[in-house]
């Protein structure tokens, strides 16, 4: 039996980032939850720790805004990592991005399916 390893935000949820350390730069992830208050990074130790979405503000262009709520802006999210030099996790950019649509932006692409059922 294959084990992954996981890790755990500073609120006890497990991160969408799983199995070995990375090996040169540390993952800026987020939880897998429905909704979200940090970052999370793991380090390339295995130790974890939370960034706060507002870190991104400063980076953000046109007065746009890092985050909204529980709800990271995935521009932001992008613009962090490459900023500190961070591997983006790619499954949670993509929660993030999912996310953003349907709460921020309210574009739900399942709308055009609701005359179906």
């Amino acid at each position: 039996m294959i084990k992954q390893r996981v890790y755990y935000s500073d609120r006890g949820f497990p991160l969408v980032y799983n199995g070995d350390p990375p090996g040169f730069v540390p993952v800026l992830t987020i939880e897998a939850y429905c909704k979200w208050y940090t970052y999370s990074l793991v380090n390339i130790n295995g130790s974890v720790e939370s960034v706060c979405f507002y870190e991104a503000e400063s980076l953000m262009p046109n007065c746009e805004s890092a985050y909204h709520d529980h709800v990271p802006n995935p521009r932001a999210m992008v613009l962090l990592a490459n900023d500190r030099h961070w591997q983006l996790d790619r499954e949670a950019y993509e929660m993030v991005l999912g996310r953003h649509m349907l709460e921020v932006l309210g574009n739900d692409p399942g709308e055009c399916y609701e005359a179906v059922y």
